[in-house]
């Protein structure tokens, strides 16, 4: 049999053989679970245990409290078949979650498939950066919201962006762009402030001949910089969207010397977005002067 698989990513839970285990007794036996897997392998002192999961006990009640936790989490152990004290160890002192040789933990092995795909060259390390985001799904200990867990949900979540960049990169290096751009893309849902990976996008799309949707992103981002930092794009993400406007007004244009239906519509539109783009300089030039203003003292 399968030794413990443990996981972490999405709600937590146990499982050994067909027994799984997401639902927990109390909540904050739930909480000294993910805290004591997240860091395991380190004596954790009951003091600093009760602190972190039981900051607003005084020390008497906070050890009760923890006992408690432990006998209940030890009950969960003996419904999945397993022995409590090969996992979880505990004295009057201190408590440590010990993962045997055969536990499975879905985080170690998205790490694992990470360190292997940086050790990797070209297509074995595209592939391995692939099996390493397929191994995570969801955040860490999901409905945990407990200051510790957040922290390690952000240092994960940083890693799971870092490793979609560099897949990105890796594909638009061999100008896989539709893929890329689909990288890209799930990288915005999790960070959609991510002005790099919109201009990313936007290449992509551009190489892909959909205009369109790279002046579309264009516009996304834009929208969002300014509704949630109060600041324009930089000036190499304005920069490529005119390069990409630009191409597209040319075809336009031509198109409409051949006579198109939509020759006045055409015209019309170019004259508003050259308007629009004198506008945007002269604002961009008084941006710039506002802050090269010294502030009087």
């Amino acid at each position: 049999m399968v030794g413990l698989q443990v996981r972490v990513f999405g709600k937590l839970s146990l499982q050994h053989g067909e027994t799984i285990i997401d639902r927990f007794p109390t909540r904050r036996a739930e909480e000294l679970l993910g805290y004591l897997i997240l860091y395991r392998g380190t004596r954790h002192p009951r003091e600093k245990l009760i602190d972190t999961l039981w900051p607003d006990v005084d020390l008497s009640n906070g050890r009760a409290s923890l006992s408690t936790a432990l006998w209940r989490l030890r009950s969960v152990f003996k419904r999945l078949g397993l022995n409590s004290s090969d996992y979880v160890v505990a004295d009057r002192d201190w408590v440590r979650f010990d993962a045997a040789e055969d536990t499975v933990l879905d985080l170690l092995i998205f790490k694992r498939h990470l360190a292997e795909a940086d050790n990797q060259d070209g297509a074995g390390r595209e592939e391995g950066y692939r099996v390493a985001l397929e191994s995570c799904h969801g955040t860490i200990c999901e409905g945990i919201y407990a200051e510790w867990c957040l922290l390690e949900r952000e240092r994960t979540e940083r890693l799971i962006l870092k490793t979609m960049g560099k897949l990105m990169r890796l594909l638009m290096g061999r100008q896989a762009y539709d893929e890329a751009a689909t990288v890209g893309q799930d990288i915005l849902e999790i960070d959609p402030l991510r002005e790099e990976v919109h201009r990313a996008v936007m290449f992509c799309y551009w190489r892909l001949g959909r205009r369109a949707q790279a002046v579309h992103q264009f516009q996304k981002c834009a929208r969002l910089l300014q509704a949630e930092l109060h600041i324009l794009p930089m000036l190499e993400t304005i920069s490529l969207y005119g390069q990409i406007v630009r191409e597209r007004l040319d075809d336009l244009q031509i198109a409409s010397r051949a006579g198109t239906p939509y020759e006045y519509e055409l015209n019309s539109a170019i004259e508003a977005f050259m308007d629009a783009s004198e506008e945007l300089s002269k604002l961009l030039e008084l941006t710039e002067s506002f802050w090269e203003t010294p502030i009087p003292a």
